[in-house]
């Protein structure tokens, strides 16, 4: 792999893993209009890897408020004052630290069953269009998006886990749907942006190991190029994730629908 090719591709992945516009449809994208076969999966980990750590530094006191409240809820005494205890999550943070495991749980329940039919999508022109142009459908959908101010449930947590996995399709963004999942559902721009990518972690963790698994003998390339991917990929999705957020406490997350209608368009019309 070319260093030229080493950088589009972590660039593409830093971008657009954040920006609601779809990084594994631009991914596939990019490697068809290039004419280069897709690179190893042990590679993508690492350029994963680098977006999760520019979560991690935006995100790092909320992921370890989460984790601490989540240890609270877990060692919570199982009787007191004569009383069992409730499974019932104490505030704000254990609600949130339960439903990022709910989420979870049912993004994956729902999701691996389909995985062979979303790597099929990947490398059908027509496929990619049509989400693409859904995918701003949904972004344009957002500009009537409620203006509420509602806390996290767990219910709701439940659901954006359903939108969670139906952004595994590439040409539909995860970002983008979560985000707007928690907006149609009431939930405060700040605090829906900031439950999507909290979500995102144990999501990308999860579905880069299992690819990894199934791909342990795959081509192997030179570890600098994994460090350099990842290290590169990590400072574009720290300015991509900062854009992003910013532009969610404005309820602008509409703005990226016209790009991406006019990129499934395209998509239909001229890629084969």
């Amino acid at each position: 792999m070319t260093i030229a090719v080493l950088l589009l591709l972590a660039a593409v992945q830093g971008l657009c893993e954040f920006l609601p516009v779809s990084s594994s449809g631009h991914l596939a994208l990019v490697q068809r209009l290039l004419g280069f076969s897709e690179p190893p999966v042990l590679f993508n980990v690492s350029l994963h890897v680098g977006t999760l750590v520019a979560i991690l530094a935006l995100y790092r006191r909320e992921a370890w408020a989460s984790c601490a409240a989540g240890w609270r809820w877990l060692v919570r005494p199982w009787k007191s004052e004569s009383r069992w205890r409730s499974f019932a999550p104490e505030g704000e943070a254990e609600t949130e630290a339960l439903g990022i495991v709910l989420a979870t749980v049912v993004t994956g329940v729902l999701a691996l069953p389909f995985a062979g039919t979303v790597e099929r999508a990947s490398g059908n022109p027509l496929a990619l269009g049509i989400l693409f142009f859904c995918g701003g459908v949904l972004l344009g959908a957002t500009r009537w998006a409620p203006r509420g101010a509602g806390a996290l449930t767990l219910g709701r947590a439940a659901l954006i886990g359903v939108a969670q996995a139906v952004a595994v399709l590439p040409g539909i963004s995860r970002s983008g749907l979560t985000i707007a999942a928690a907006l149609f559902l009431g939930i405060e721009p700040a605090a829906a942006a900031r439950f999507a990518f909290l979500i995102a972690v144990p999501a990308i963790l999860g579905a880069e190991v299992v690819g990894a698994l199934g791909d342990l003998g795959g081509a192997a390339i030179p570890a600098w190029q994994h460090v350099v991917g990842a290290v590169f990929a990590a400072g574009v999705g720290v300015f991509a994730l900062w854009t992003l957020v910013a532009l969610v406490r404005r309820r602008a997350l509409y703005w990226f629908a016209p790009y991406l209608l006019a990129l499934g368009i395209a998509v239909l019309v001229f890629v084969r």
